[in-house]
C-alpha cells in the first residue's frame, strides 16, 4: 500500500477547491448572463463566436452540427435553382422556410378566413419573388411605359485603397451579388489560411492577417443580414395589413381622399334617433358606422390568441356595452361616469361645426370643379384648414374611445397591435431560463450549466471523482477544438503562446489526479455519504 503524507492530501484538497472555483464561477457567470438578459452592458452567454473562430480537428463538424453565424447567413443569401427559373422557384431554402413557417404560425394566431390565407399566399409568392429580384440586383419592369425612379437605381457604397503614401477612397455601385461573392471569396480566404497555408509552413503564418480578415468577414455579414432582415419585415408587415383594421377596432378607409374619411367619420359620430336617456337605450343608439367595427374587433379577440390572450365572454359582453354606452354619452355631452348633462356642450358644438365646415368645402370644391377661377381656388383653400383641424380632433376622440374599448376588455400586447405573430412557439421556462430549442441553444445550456454542476461538486466534495471526469470531458472537448498547434490561429482570447501544451493541457492533467483519488471522502460531502452507506454495511 502506497502512503501519503498529511502535507500532500491538504495539497490535494486544495487542488481539487482550486479547480472546483474555477469551473463553478465560470460557469455561474454564464448563467448570471441569461439572468440578467440582453442590456446595453450584458450579452448572454453564446459559444456562436467562439466555434466560428476555433480550427481544431473537431471544430468543422461541431460548427456543422450546431450551425455557426456564417453557415445560417450563407443558407439565406445562395439562390437556388437556375438564372432563367421563376424568381419563386430560386428563393433561398433556409429563408423560403423560415417565411413559409411564419405564415402557417401567423394563420395559427389569427385564424384567418379563406379569403385571408388566399391572399397570404398571394403576398407571400409576392414578397418571395421581390426578394430575389432584389438579392439580384434586377429592378421589376415598371408598369405602363413609366420610367424607373431614382430610388429603383444601385445606391452607391465607399470603398477604401490604403497605398504607401496615401490613401483612395471612391464609390461603386452597391450590387448584392458582388457583396455576396466578396464574402464568400473572404471566408473562403479564411479557410485556405487555415487548412492550407499554416500547415505547409508549419506555423502560423497569417497570424496578423486572420483577425483582419474574421472581422472584415463579420462586417460583411452583419450588412448583409441586416439587409436580408429588412425584407423579412416587408415581409411581415404585409402580413399585417391584413388584420390591421381589425387590430385597430375602427378603420376610415383609404385616405386618399379627405371627403371620404369625412363622410366616414360623420357616420361614426351619427347617433341613431331616440329620446329615451335610460342606460340600454343610449347603448342602442350607438352608431352602427363604430358599432359594427368594435363588435368585429371584439369578436377577433375573443376567438383567437393564447388562452392567456383571449377576453372571457361573460366579462367581455359586458365591457363592450360599457364603452358602448361611454361613447354615446361623450357624444351626448354627458358625464362618462353619472351619465348626466353637463353644461358645457362641446361635443354638441364641434359636431355642428364639423358639418358647417364640410358643407363649406364640399360647395367650394364643386364650384372651383365647374368654374376653376382664382376666387373659387381660394375658397377652397379658406375652408380646408378649419374642416382638417376639427376632423383631427375628431379622430383623436375615436382613437381614445377605443382605446378604452381594447383596455377594458384586456387587448393583445403591443406585438399583437401591429398584427405581428411571433414566428415560433412560447419558450417553457427551466429554472428561469428559456428551455432550448436549437442545437446551438442546447450546447450553451449544458455548457453553463455543466461548469457550475461539476465546479459545485468540486467544491462541496460531493460525487467527486464523477465531478472530475465531467470536468475532464469538457476540457477534451476544449482541446479537440481549440488546441495549442503550431500552424493554428491563436486564440484572441489566449494570455500567452503555446505550443502543444497550453494551460488547459496542465489543468486536464491536475484532473486525471483527482479522479483517481477519494479527496471528496478526505474533506467534504462524499466522506458522510460514505459513512452512512459503508458504515451501514460493515455493522451489518
Amino acid at each position: 500500500m502506497v502512503r501519503i503524507s498529511f502535507f500532500t492530501c491538504l495539497f490535494l484538497i486544495a487542488l481539487r477547491l482550486v479547480i472546483g472555483w474555477h469551473f463553478f464561477f465560470e460557469g455561474m457567470y454564464k448563467v448570471r448572463t441569461h439572468n440578467i438578459g440582453e442590456t446595453e452592458t450584458n450579452k448572454p452567454f453564446t459559444s456562436a463566436g467562439y466555434f466560428g473562430s476555433v480550427q481544431g480537428p473537431l471544430a468543422k463538424k461541431v460548427r456543422e452540427y450546431v450551425g455557426t453565424d456564417d453557415s445560417v447567413a450563407l443558407a439565406k443569401l445562395t439562390l437556388s435553382g437556375g438564372p432563367d427559373d421563376k424568381p419563386t422557384v430560386r428563393m433561398p431554402v433556409a429563408l423560403a422556410k423560415e417565411w413559409d413557417d411564419y405564415l402557417k404560425q401567423f394563420d395559427k394566431e389569427y385564424k384567418l378566413d379563406d379569403a385571408g390565407k388566399q391572399l397570404a399566399n398571394v403576398k407571400l409568392d409576392q414578397a418571395k419573388q421581390e426578394f430575389v429580384l432584389w438579392i439580384t440586383d434586377e429592378i421589376p419592369a415598371q408598369k405602363d411605359g413609366k420610367e424607373k425612379k431614382k430610388s429603383d437605381e444601385p445606391k452607391k457604397i465607399s470603398k477604401k485603397v490604403v497605398t504607401v503614401n496615401s490613401t483612395v477612397e471612391y464609390e461603386i455601385d452597391d450590387k448584392r451579388m458582388q457583396r455576396i461573392q466578396d464574402y464568400k471569396s473572404q471566408l473562403q480566404s479564411i479557410v485556405e489560411a487555415i487548412e492550407q497555408k499554416n500547415p505547409d509552413f508549419g506555423k502560423d503564418v497569417e497570424k496578423t492577417r486572420m483577425p483582419v480578415m474574421m472581422a472584415e468577414a463579420a462586417t460583411m455579414r452583419k450588412a448583409l443580414m441586416k439587409d436580408v432582415d429588412e425584407q423579412t419585415d416587408k415581409f411581415k408587415q404585409s402580413l399585417a395589413k391584413l388584420v390591421t383594421d381589425k387590430l385597430a377596432g375602427y378603420s376610415f378607409g383609404s385616405p386618399e381622399d379627405q371627403l371620404y374619411v369625412d363622410g366616414r367619420v360623420i357616420a361614426m359620430l351619427n347617433l341613431k334617433p331616440g329620446t329615451d336617456n335610460t342606460d340600454d337605450a343610449l347603448v342602442q343608439r350607438m352608431p352602427d358606422a363604430l358599432a359594427q367595427q368594435w363588435e368585429e374587433y371584439y369578436a377577433f379577440e375573443r376567438e383567437t390568441g393564447t388562452d392567456a390572450q383571449r377576453v372571457d365572454p361573460k366579462n367581455g359582453d359586458k365591457a363592450l356595452s360599457d364603452a358602448k354606452l361611454r361613447y354615446v354619452r361623450y357624444l351626448t355631452d354627458r358625464d362618462q361616469f353619472t351619465g348626466q348633462p353637463k353644461a358645457d356642450k362641446d361635443v354638441g358644438d364641434r359636431l355642428a361645426a364639423y358639418r358647417t365646415a364640410i358643407a363649406k368645402l364640399h360647395e367650394a370644391r364643386d364650384n372651383f370643379k365647374n368654374s376653376p377661377t382664382p376666387l373659387n381656388f381660394l375658397l377652397v383653400a379658406q375652408n380646408t384648414p378649419e374642416t382638417a383641424r376639427l376632423r383631427k380632433t375628431f379622430l383623436e376622440d375615436i382613437g381614445g374611445q377605443t382605446e378604452y374599448l381594447k383596455k377594458v376588455l384586456g387587448g393583445f400586447k403591443d406585438d399583437g397591435y401591429k398584427g405581428i405573430a411571433d414566428t415560433e412557439k412560447p419558450k417553457s421556462k427551466f429554472l428561469g431560463h428559456a428551455w432550448p430549442t436549437t442545437r446551438l441553444e442546447w450546447m450553451d445550456w449544458s455548457v453553463r450549466w455543466g461548469l457550475l454542476v461539476c465546479g459545485g461538486c468540486l467544491l462541496a466534495g460531493l460525487f467527486t471523482r464523477l465531478a472530475a471526469v465531467g470536468c475532464i470531458s469538457f476540457l477534451i472537448m476544449e482541446f479537440l477544438l481549440n488546441p495549442s498547434l503550431p500552424w493554428l490561429p491563436s486564440s484572441p482570447k489566449s494570455e500567452g503562446n503555446y505550443t502543444f501544451i497550453s494551460k488547459n493541457a496542465v489543468e486536464l492533467m491536475a484532473l486525471f489526479v483527482l479522479m483517481t483519488i477519494p479527496t471528496g471522502r478526505w474533506f467534504g460531502i462524499d466522506s458522510i455519504l460514505a459513512w452512512l452507506f459503508q458504515g451501514k454495511k460493515k455493522s451489518q
